[in-house]
């Protein structure tokens, strides 16, 4: 169950609905090279929907190759609980 780390790998992972959003934003950190924070769904292996914060930050090494440091962190809970908590509100 090893996990390669690379975006097309991460990408593997991402939720259908997702998968264009998610990867426009690491277009743009590559792009603009700032700090990056976002929400998306993963698709678990065993079948899971997940919510992950995802920060993401680009650096360019001195050869001129660009290299991602991040970090993805399960927010399920939160998400689900803040989701139901304004439905609550709006009904």
């Amino acid at each position: 169950n090893e996990f390669e780390p690379s975006l097309d790998s991460f990408m593997e992972l991402v939720h259908p609905d997702d998968k264009e959003h998610v990867y426009n934003q690491f277009m743009r950190i590559l792009k603009e090279e700032k700090s990056i924070q976002f929400v998306g769904r993963i698709i678990t292996k065993q079948g899971k929907q997940k919510y992950l914060e995802i920060t993401n930050r680009v650096f360019t090494n001195t050869d001129g190759t660009k290299t991602a440091l991040g970090t993805n962190q399960d927010v399920t809970i939160q998400y689900i609980t803040n989701n139901n908590l304004e439905e609550s509100y709006n009904t």
